[in-house]
């Protein structure tokens, strides 16, 4: 969470800017002395305003909670669903303008009585078979499904026939050096 992580840090600074300005120097003057306090009071007041949006953050994007029924359904619905914008983020998880967009047209649509169905078949008209997780098998998402066995299937065959003449060549080799060291020692009997 970014946005949480850059509100800690700014609260972080001003809890240490606020420490830093409540020690006003003993010898200080009237005119610095309020001075002092009216940076004080704006160090607080940067300091609660910091505080307000750090546990505000985490919240952002999230739909206010209604009926926990009709809760329960959209996250189910928006946990089988891919976040365009976020990649490989489900919709239930992603907090991107697109997807919270997406949740409550999803809520409206459960709102007035459309079933799971009718709500992943809106959001896959929409943009197409590949914001389900799981695609229905069909002509256009074949590749899809089959892709990836077919594939491994000719990876697991190439490398078969690669192992396969490897060991020939390797055998052969060895049958040839037998060869010719039994040919060389023919020709000079003398060496040992």
């Amino acid at each position: 969470m970014p946005a949480l992580d850059a509100a800690t840090t700014f609260v972080q600074d001003a809890v240490h800017a606020c420490l830093g300005v409540l020690r006003a120097p003993p010898h200080a003057s009237t005119r610095r002395r309020r001075r002092h306090v009216g940076s004080v009071a704006l160090t607080v007041a940067v300091l609660l305003a910091a505080l307000l949006v750090a546990f505000a953050a985490p919240a952002l994007g999230r739909e206010v909670a209604g009926d926990p029924n009709l809760d329960a359904r959209l996250n189910a619905i928006a946990s089988e669903l891919r976040c365009i914008a976020c990649g490989n983020r489900t919709l239930a998880e992603s907090d991107s303008a697109l997807a919270v967009d997406l949740r409550a047209q999803m809520r409206a649509k459960l709102d007035a009585g459309a079933d799971d169905d009718a709500v992943r078949a809106f959001i896959t008209d929409r943009y197409g078979d590949v914001v389900q997780y799981r695609p229905p098998v069909r002509a256009s998402t074949a590749l899809l499904w089959f892709g990836p066995p077919v594939l491994l299937g000719f990876g697991m065959v190439a490398l078969v026939v690669f192992l396969r003449r490897r060991r020939r060549t390797a055998h052969q080799a060895t049958a040839l050096d037998v060869d010719t060291e039994a040919g060389f020692a023919a020709q000079h009997p003398s060496l040992p």
